[in-house]
């Protein structure tokens, strides 16, 4: 069956075109069926709850919602009009013709081998939302942190064989896998309360908004679900109080930039009653607790925007007095994720040092000691913990295992995951099932698109044009500083990440290297226009774009972040040590390596003269000795959350925010800023040496995820 340019599929819920699917929750695809049986009629709001919802009494908010999303997942380019139609104090209208076959040709989907070109479409837009984005802001957070571990570790999954011996392994079968949502768009952090009688999660809307959603397992026949969301406000899942049905959010104002921790009382469901408990600096890679007597809020802060290391602090909710639990280090991310044990007498927490290894920690809030009870012996990302049932264990998603930690011996047990099968965060129901979500900083999750960006001095408009129209993910992009109109840029078409070159003659595929998952994050074109650097997997590779010759230049998985000296003879990188990330230079003709910055830093650029400069805690500084020498250029500024990336042009610093803001600095005048609103997710930023007013953008999109019930033996 058709609907207009879409094949509807009940079987799955599902409504396709071409290449793209939409799968529906199911009290929205029985509202299309209920359409679709009735085209072109108008059809009262009291009708749609008798054979819809088939309840007494409907919120009017309920109805309006669902018809603006199912709206949103039949739009269609194509279509000339509004897919449903209002009629004023009448009702709605289906104006799409119901058939055996698609009103519209199906475009033919075009493949290409390894090493040829890319085949691209006649359109001239990308398949990415525009904002508002909001919603992914975290998932983007989590993301653009990860790139650290792709600069400066091969990011190896938790069956890696570097693990110690004496870890006791075993395989997991998975009995049931059943998907239990269905909403359209981002599906994440699913939390049970401690009852079980409620199921939380957050839930990125394709517009990019987001909204906690509540569910109760009591009544599984029922398709309406509590959905917490407020105007112009992202509201993300933080947890569960221990032995309650309070619910801890952490809300904040994507205009105004207020952020605080609200608390939703939910013992009498669907009815809730909320509060604010406490006001926070903004996003952080983390989560917050409260303390199962309320009187205590833990969470993790940075000092400079969310991007810098974070402390793990506690504040007594009565008097106000904050606490640090644990200091942030010089470098890394710190403080992350935490979990009050079921009892509310122990936190767990994750905790990042300066080589951003992932250390497991439990702390006793009656005592006041950290106890280490598992140190990982690799960089890895890990986004949950969670307490089992018992409170003996602390079970890590570990991307393709999950990792068991006895809190008593700090023994530690690794279960392997079926192939194709990953978790990346999860809430226990019993010993062997669990709520889960796929949630992994695996690069095959996110869509990466580069763009041109033209900009006006005297207009806060600007224009947004893809690179190329092509399937796949592109990321990282250099312009050559000799010539106009040519850039590489990495791209992963195949399944494969590869540099490719692009000039006026088309497209070229430069590199052969083996497959892998780590993308291509950096590139540098050298001043004199031969030779590009670029890291992957933390190793440094060099390529003589004359002579077509690439050369592995480092093997250590520790640096990332190339930037050429002025002179062509050399690199600017940063190399991860056990003390943290740190500059370093290296020689292309002696092939030795020195140590530049004497403190942690990382991010290094160097200006129009071939000044070095690099970022440390949130802030650019001019290289002058390594150390206590050196001077801020452009200083943090927390409220701002830009992320630490400036890059130059000419005489202007360039820079970026998680708000999907540019900016646009001279240097020793911070008052006269330049404002751009991009209507994107951005990762990266590359200004054009030949174009004052273009750069070059990595913009992000959300694959879609939905939560899942898995049973394993």
């Amino acid at each position: 069956m058709y609907l207009g340019p879409w094949k509807v599929n009940p079987e799955d819920y599902s409504i396709q075109h071409g290449q793209q699917r939409c799968e529906l929750e199911p009290l929205l695809f029985k509202l299309l069926l209920y359409f679709v049986e009735h085209p072109r009629q108008i059809l009262s709001r009291q009708q749609l709850i008798d054979a819809v919802w088939q309840q007494s009494y409907v919120d009017d908010n309920a109805i309006n919602r669902a018809i603006s999303e199912l709206r949103k997942v039949l739009q269609h380019p194509d279509l000339p009009q509004s897919p449903i139609k209002t009629h004023h104090r009448k009702g709605y209208s289906l104006q799409l013709d119901v058939s055996t076959s698609s009103s519209l040709q199906s475009q033919s989907s075009a493949t290409h081998e390894a090493g040829s070109a890319p085949a691209l479409s006649a359109g001239n837009s990308l398949p990415i939302a525009k904002k508002w984005w909001w919603g992914s802001a975290l998932t983007l957070l989590i993301l653009i942190s990860s790139l650290a571990f792709w600069q400066g570790s091969s990011n190896k999954a938790a069956t890696s064989s570097s693990q110690p011996a004496g870890i006791e392994r075993s395989e997991l079968t998975i009995s049931q896998q059943q998907k239990v949502t269905w909403y359209k768009g981002v599906e994440s952090r699913p939390l049970l309360s401690t009852d079980k009688s409620l199921l939380a999660f957050n839930h990125t809307q394709p517009d990019g908004s987001i909204r906690t959603i509540v569910r109760s397992l009591l009544n599984p026949l029922s398709l309406q679900d509590l959905v917490l969301e407020r105007e112009h406000t992202l509201i993300s899942l933080q947890s569960w109080q221990p032995g309650s049905r309070q619910l801890l959010t952490m809300e904040l104002g994507t205009q105004d930039g207020s952020c605080s921790y609200r608390l939703y009382q939910l013992e009498h469901y669907p009815l809730y009653e909320a509060r604010t408990l406490s006001t926070c600096k903004g996003l952080v890679f983390g989560v917050a607790q409260l303390s199962s007597d309320g009187k205590t809020l833990y969470y993790t802060e940075s000092a400079n925007g969310p991007f810098t290391p974070a402390s793990l602090m506690a504040k007594q909710l009565e008097s106000g007095n904050h606490r640090v639990l644990l200091s942030a280090p010089e470098s890394g991310i710190g403080a992350s994720v935490l979990a009050l044990s079921r009892s509310g007498e122990r936190l767990a927490y994750l905790y990042y040092n300066d080589e951003s290894i992932p250390h497991l920690y439990l702390y006793d809030p009656a005592s006041r000691e950290h106890q280490l009870l598992y140190r990982f012996s690799f960089s890895i990302l890990l986004l949950d913990l969670s307490w089992s049932l018992d409170d003996r264990y602390l079970v890590v998603p570990a991307n393709d295992a999950l990792v068991y930690v006895d809190v008593h011996t700090k023994e530690m047990q690794l279960k392997r995951l079926p192939d194709g099968t990953q978790i990346g965060e999860l809430s226990l129901y019993s010993d062997h099932q669990a709520y889960t979500s796929p949630l992994t900083i695996s690069s095959n999750q996110h869509n990466f698109h580069i763009v041109k960006v033209s900009l006006d001095d005297d207009d806060a408009e600007v224009e947004v044009t893809p690179l190329l129209h092509a399937a796949g993910n592109t990321m990282a992009i250099a312009l050559d500083p000799t010539q106009t109109d040519r850039s590489v840029f990495s791209a992963d078409f195949t399944g494969s990440w590869q540099l490719w070159l692009q000039n006026k003659d088309g497209l070229q595929q430069l590199t052969e290297l083996a497959e892998s998952s780590s993308p291509i994050a950096d590139l540098s074109w050298s001043p004199n226009g031969r030779m590009v650097a670029f890291s992957q997997a933390g190793n440094l590779y060099v390529l003589d774009i004359q002579q077509q010759h690439l050369r592995q230049k480092s093997d250590q998985s520790n640096v990332g972040r190339p930037v050429w000296k002025a002179d062509s003879s050399g690199l600017y990188l940063v190399k991860v040590q056990q003390s943290g990330e740190y500059v370093w230079s290296y020689d292309l003709f002696s092939e030795q390596w020195q140590q530049k910055s004497h403190l942690p830093a990382t991010h290094p650029v160097v200006d129009a003269t071939g000044q070095l400069h690099y970022h440390r805690a949130g802030q650019l500084m001019r290289y002058v000795d390594g150390g206590r020498q050196d001077s801020p250029v452009l200083a943090a500024d927390e409220r701002s959350q830009w992320f630490p990336v400036m890059r130059f042009q000419q005489d202007a610093i360039y820079r970026f925010n998680i708000m999907g803001t540019l900016a646009r600095t001279l240097p020793g005048n911070p008052e006269q800023t330049q404002i751009w609103d991009i209507p994107y997710q951005i990762i990266q930023l590359q200004p054009d040496p030949h174009s004052a007013n273009t750069v070059f953008l990595t913009i992000y999109q959300p694959a879609e995820q939905s939560i899942k019930f898995v049973e394993w033996r």
